[in-house]
C-alpha cells in the first residue's frame, strides 16, 4: 500500500501509530477497496514526502518560535 518511505526506520515506526491512532478501518484495507482517510494519506506519494520534511523540520520551527533571542 505505501508507496515508498524516504526516511529512516524509526520514522516509518512513528508513521505506523500515527496511522493506527487514526485509522476507522473495520478490518485492515485491501486493495482495491476503498481505506480510511489515514491509509489513504499513505498512497500519495507526494504526501509521505511531504510528511517526512514536516517531521524532520518542525524542530527547527519549535526552536526558534520559542527561544528567546
Amino acid at each position: 500500500m505505501i508507496q515508498q518511505w524516504n526516511g529512516t526506520a524509526q520514522e516509518l515506526e512513528q508513521l505506523r501509530h500515527a496511522v493506527e491512532l487514526n485509522c476507522a478501518c473495520a478490518r485492515p484495507p485491501q486493495a482495491p477497496g476503498p481505506t480510511c482517510p489515514a491509509h489513504t494519506l499513505l498512497t500519495s506519494q507526494t504526501t509521505l514526502d511531504h510528511l517526512l520534511f514536516v517531521y524532520r523540520s518542525r524542530s527547527h520551527f519549535l526552536a526558534r518560535e520559542f527561544q528567546p533571542n
